[in-house]
């Protein structure tokens, strides 16, 4: 796994759902996370996955400048800025509202691969 410079806190996920492993993740209710939405905010990238119906707490890499591995939800190319999917996968950041989340360091052939992203989540960046 690829991760360097990340600060890695312990968050707990929202109990009805499953956070899976390599996801971007965003605050929901009460402080607890749960898997991003398409074109959303994310805090962090999941480290672990969640059992269902589970509030122990999984470890979140934050997204402050590191490299993480992220699971690409589409073909993603080297240096495209990219964005969470509907369930918290990399994408290529597309839409004037898109919340930008990090760089591709790698190109990705199709859904379900690995891409190390460089967490360039500037605040408030958008893809426009």
């Amino acid at each position: 796994m690829t991760q360097e410079l990340l600060q890695n806190i312990t968050m707990t996920p929202v109990a009805a759902n499953v956070i899976n492993k390599n996801r971007f993740v965003a605050v929901v209710t009460a402080g607890e996370v749960d898997e991003s939405i398409a074109a959303g905010d994310s805090i962090g990238v999941s480290q672990e996955a969640s059992a269902a119906a589970s509030a122990t707490p999984i470890p979140v890499a934050i997204l402050n400048g590191g490299k993480v591995d992220v699971e690409a939800g589409a073909i993603v190319t080297v240096g495209a800025r990219v964005m969470s999917d509907a369930t918290g996968r990399a994408i290529t950041a597309t839409g004037a509202t898109a919340r930008v989340l990090g760089i591709a360091l790698n190109t990705t052939g199709a859904a379900g691969e690995m891409i190390t992203v460089l967490a360039s989540k500037a605040a408030g960046e958008f893809v426009a």
